[in-house]
């Protein structure tokens, strides 16, 4: 669920979306990795919302339903999930600075049906990760490849989403 609150810092005017991520909190490399993220969501105007699904079995519940209306693929789900953008999905440890450029790019995209970025591997310094995109196959970058070429070169495919366009 997307929740925007506007606040007024003098003349500016600063849009925060409070999103939803999803982990356990037994997982310390979880918890480090979404303090690390943290200042890059804030600096996009993301609040994460955290549910621990596991002391919080109404979490799991909510966790599967946003999968579904998602249609996340199951090969690229994960333990950790970042719902940001109605989508855009995070899920695991992506690495950082790949997070940063989708965000701070974000408006230019295509509007694909769904982007999701996975990384399985249970720290922060991974150098590669997988990308699916909604009509096409998942495949494997590194942080070395432009992301966002990756992106704007696929063509946005028709999907039905049960989410609605935010």
């Amino acid at each position: 669920t997307l929740f925007l609150l506007s606040i007024s810092l003098g003349n500016k005017v600063y849009a925060q979306e409070s999103v939803n991520v999803f982990f356990n909190d037994a997982c310390t490399d979880c918890v480090s990795y979404i303090k690390e993220m943290e200042p890059i969501l804030l600096e996009n105007g993301i609040k994460p919302i955290l549910k621990d699904y596991i002391n919080e079995p109404s979490f799991r519940k909510e966790l599967n339903t946003f999968n579904k209306q998602y249609k996340i693929p199951y090969d690229v789900q994960d333990s950790l999930t970042f719902f940001l953008k109605s989508n855009l999905v995070i899920e695991g440890h992506v690495p950082q600075s790949v997070v940063e450029t989708i965000l701070r790019n974000y408006n230019e995209l295509p509007k694909h049906s769904l982007i999701v970025l996975f990384q399985p591997k249970m720290h922060s310094n991974a150098t590669d990760y997988q990308i699916y995109i909604s009509g096409y196959s998942t495949e494997k970058l590194t942080t070395s490849d432009n992301v966002l070429n990756y992106i704007k070169n696929k063509e946005p495919r028709v999907l039905q989403n049960a989410l609605p366009n935010n």
